[in-house]
Order: C-alpha cells, then structure tokens, then sequence
C-alpha cells in the first residue's frame, strides 16, 4: 500500500468527521486482503484510526464491527464495563465505493507482560475486565448478526479442526489422542457460551497505574467459549500469576467459578498449534507448514511422559514408549499435505483490525 493511499483514506477521515484537521499520519498503518488502516495525529496532536474496507463482504464486516463498538460504548457509559472502548467519531463513503470509520485512539500504553508479571494488581484488573467482556449478553452480539454457537457446535468445531490437521499426516499420534481424550472428557464440556473477544493480546489492552484504561481490537468478535480470551494470558505467564488472573475472574463472573476453566484453558493454547498447521494449508504455504510441525514435534518433546490433560491415562498402559516420530524437525511435509496446500482455495476472512 502506498503512502497515497494513506494519505486517501486520512483525507475521507475529515469527510466522516468534519471537524477533525489532520496534521500527519502515525501508526497503527497496514493493509490486508480485506481492509487498510491508518492512524493521524490531528492539530491537537490527538491520535486517530481509521479502518477501510477493500470489498463488499469487508463490508458488511467493516458494519458489523461499527455495531460492536457502538454496543460496546453504550455498555461502558452504562457503567457495566470498568474500561474504555474505541468510539466510532464518524464513516463515510467515497466515490469509488470505499467504505471507513473513523476513532479516537484509546489512551494508555500497551500491555507489557514483563510488568504484568510482577504487578498484582494490575494481574487482578486484568482477570476482572475479561470477566466484564464475558458478562456481556451473549444474545446482543446476536442482533449484530454474528451467530450463537451451543458448546456441542463449539466441541464439534473444536474437533473438526483437529481432524483436519490429522489428516495432513503432521500431528504426532501422542498429541491427537491427548486433544481427543480431552474433548471427550464430558466434564470439562458445561458452560454457558459467552460473548469472546476473540483477539486479546498485549497490544489490545491499554495499561496506566496498574489499571486496565481500555481493551481495543474487536475484530474476531464471537460467541463461544470463555477459555478463548484466557489462553494467551495463561501461556505467558508463571502459574502464580495466573491463579490471580483466574481468581479475579472468577470473581467477576455472575455464574461463580467454572470448575473446567483452567483446563479448557490449556487445551486452547496447545490447539493452536492445530490451527497454525490448518492456516498454513489454506494459504499453501510450506513455510507455515513446516513451522507448525516443527512446533508440533517441540510440544511432543515437553510432555515428557506426561501425556493426558485429563489426568487420566492416555492409554492402557502409559509405561508405553510414545510412538517414534521424527522429533528432529527433519520431517518434510507428506505428498497428501503438499496437494491439500496446492489445491485449497480457502480464504479467512476476519473483520478489520482495530489497533489503538
């Protein structure tokens, strides 16, 4: 993307908001195959985003997301969310067709976990503000037009993609059944589905004085399961931080405490190793492919021996060797996984990052 088309999408920024006099562009600024972004500094050094779509189904993704942070806002002002939200200052519409909105960037400064780690407090607001996502009604993001899975399509969904992946002929047997065993196990499998950022990382969430300012980044926005938007806090940091994370969140949670949380937790943050390999199949690139088995063979090489998630044996007799497997990184994709990444056609489409 050139800086002309930067420079366009700043300029149809004062045709949303008329107001607003733009001084500079600043980040974030990208593009992808469905939307460009780019952030302004106005004449009060204030700083900006604004998001275009590319095409027609970015879209309807681009007005979906409006949707969203305009919910989002009426809950914060409401009082029932204990940080700020992107607002949407204005859109508009060019000649060509290109579509835009138009925000304020969020104050306060990206997540750090090296700090996150060491500062209680911030860990506790931290658990808190994700169990004030999770209380959002699920059936709001409904309205939107996003769907409402049940856990039985969120499980299936779960075990699809494994399968998936499985057939590449890439996942060690030891890890298949160790996901399949803990996607049988009944127990973990009752919760109430709930609304799921679905993006959470450090550069979404907003920190000043050990307090949560903001959460941005509403782009993968769902309903499904809550253990979504805890795995990356979970596979960053110490055990001790995260039981003040969990604590917190329980404590924020209407419902009181899933007692299967922490488990599904760990399964999502080994699972996506799954969809790493499943990504770079659709995109046909060998690279992905090959990072995402050698990633799979390295979480083979960390059990060791300790093979079930469920704390039940994985089989009969788990004195049993783990089945060889190429554990070097020297294995190159097989022919099967080599057609399916030539043959697919699949495109992942997700709406429009919101950096702030």
């Amino acid at each position: 993307m050139s800086d002309t088309d930067f420079l366009t999408l700043a300029a149809l920024a004062t045709v949303a908001v008329p107001d607003l006099e733009v001084e500079s562009l600043c980040p974030p600024l990208g593009e992808d195959t469905d939307f460009r972004w780019v952030g302004v500094l106005d004449n009060h050094s204030a700083r900006w985003s604004i998001v275009g779509a590319k095409h027609a189904d970015a879209e309807v993704a681009l007005d979906k997301q409006q949707k969203i942070l305009t919910m989002l806002a009426n809950y914060r002002d409401a009082h029932r969310l204990p940080f700020d939200v992107p607002r949407i200052e204005g859109s508009a519409t060019s000649k060509d067709g290109t579509s835009i909105f138009v925000y304020r960037q969020l104050p306060g400064n990206p997540l750090e976990f090296n700090e996150l780690a060491e500062d209680p407090d911030l860990l506790r607001a931290l658990g808190k503000a994700i169990a004030a996502l999770h209380e959002i009604p699920a059936n709001l993001v409904a309205h939107v037009g996003f769907p409402t899975p049940s856990v039985d399509d969120i499980r299936a969904d779960l075990r699809k993609n494994l399968s998936r992946a499985v057939a590449t002929g890439l996942v060690p047997p030891v890890l298949q059944a160790r996901w399949e065993q803990a996607l049988d196990e009944d127990a973990w499998w009752h919760f109430h589905p709930t609304f799921v950022h679905g993006s959470l990382e450090p550069q979404h969430v907003l920190v000043a004085d050990s307090r949560i300012l903001g959460i941005s980044g509403f782009a993968e926005v769902s309903v499904g399961d809550p253990s979504q938007d805890l795995s990356w806090v979970a596979s960053e940091l110490t055990d001790e931080a995260v039981d003040l994370v969990f604590d917190a969140y329980h404590l924020g949670r209407a419902e009181g405490s899933d007692p299967f949380l922490r488990q599904r937790t760990d399964l999502y943050i080994e699972l996506a190793l799954v969809n790493w390999l499943n990504w770079g199949v659709d995109q046909g690139d060998a690279s992905i492919i090959a990072d995402a088995q050698d990633l799979l063979n390295e979480q083979l090489e960390r059990l060791e021996g300790d093979l079930s998630l469920t704390g039940r044996p994985l089989y009969e007799d788990q004195t049993t060797s783990i089945p060889d497997r190429s554990l070097d990184g020297s294995e190159t994709p097989s022919e099967d996984t080599a057609e399916i990444a030539a043959e697919s056609d699949t495109q992942v489409s997700s709406l429009p990052p919101d950096e702030a």
